[in-house]
């Protein structure tokens, strides 16, 4: 059997976030031995770093680091449902995109376009994503409008108990202060943020994924793998590409099985994602050059 865990843009939030605690703590660590005074100051940065108060210099770069992370949670977001929407899209309907086309560069109206039009996040978690974007907006750009009233900050706060719990002793009554205040989040903050997103992406794909119209899918990313945007005076790529894969009758098989992985493809005993039909990966297999390269070129665009 074959399936496909994940879809191509879940693939590139993961490529964005997949070890972000891993590299926020690594950072945070690195912080406190400098505040300490026991870090060593490599020789190629004895000439541009030299503060007149280390510890001050050390939180105030703490909390960049970690304006850094809520950023980069909430841009990863983004760049999911972005790539949800790009060729080949893995929207539901052609009203979805056509939705996701009307929502300019706001990551709060994509959020709400996803929750139309897929079974949206529960209630809480909802409120505190939209919470999260609208803290991310205000610490990257000075002026930017609130989309999470107050009420709903009220709301959100409703759910103290439940969240501490999901987001391992997370203060929700401490968070929102910090919100309030237009400080930077504290490292508890920003992990349960980058875990919310997570969580948020977990929820959506698998609805993507099962709404797929698979072979259609996947000709698309075979044929974007295989012949990717580059400049028009490079020809006949997708030709050559095909010819390279499926050219060598012995090693055919192989080569088109390789393809099939480069877009998530993979064998399994136990499907847990989608599942690819086995006659659709057979006959993909046994195509000759020609029959591949017109059977990609009228993937939709």
């Amino acid at each position: 059997m074959y399936e496909l865990k994940r879809t191509h843009a879940r693939a590139a939030f993961k490529d964005l976030l997949g070890q972000a605690n891993h590299f926020l703590i690594t950072l945070l660590v690195g912080l406190g031995a400098v505040s300490d005074g026991i870090a060593k100051l490599d020789d190629e940065f004895r000439t541009s770093w030299n503060p007149r108060d280390v510890k001050k210099s050390a939180e105030r770069s703490r909390q960049f680091a970690l304006d850094l992370s809520l950023v980069r949670a909430v841009d990863a977001l983004d760049t999911y449902m972005m790539q949800a929407r790009r060729s080949p899209t893995a929207l539901t309907s052609a009203d979805f995109a056509s939705a996701m086309d009307g929502t300019g560069q706001k990551v709060s109206k994509r959020l709400e376009v996803f929750s139309a039009f897929l079974t949206p996040l529960a209630i809480r978690q909802q409120l505190f994503l939209k919470l999260a974007i609208d803290w991310r907006n205000r610490r990257v750009h000075s002026l930017a409008a609130d989309t999470i009233s107050s009420e709903e900050q009220k709301e959100l706060l409703t759910y103290y108990a439940s969240l501490k719990v999901e987001h391992n002793g997370l203060d929700m009554k401490a968070l929102v202060g910090r919100y309030r205040s237009n400080e930077a989040p504290s490292f508890k903050d920003a992990a349960s943020v980058i875990r919310l997103t997570q969580t948020a992406v977990e929820h959506f794909d698998g609805q993507l994924l099962a709404g797929l119209e698979i072979e259609s899918y996947l000709r698309g990313l075979m044929a974007r793998t295989l012949d990717p945007p580059r400049s028009p005076a490079i020809k006949d790529a997708l030709r050559n590409a095909c010819m390279n894969t499926w050219g060598e009758t012995e090693k055919r098989a192989n080569k088109s099985s390789r393809i099939m992985r480069m877009v998530g493809v993979h064998s399994t005993a136990v499907v847990t994602g989608r599942q690819v039909p086995d006659e659709l990966v057979e006959r993909t297999a046994a195509m000759t050059p020609d029959e591949a390269f017109e059977y990609l070129r009228s993937s939709s665009t």
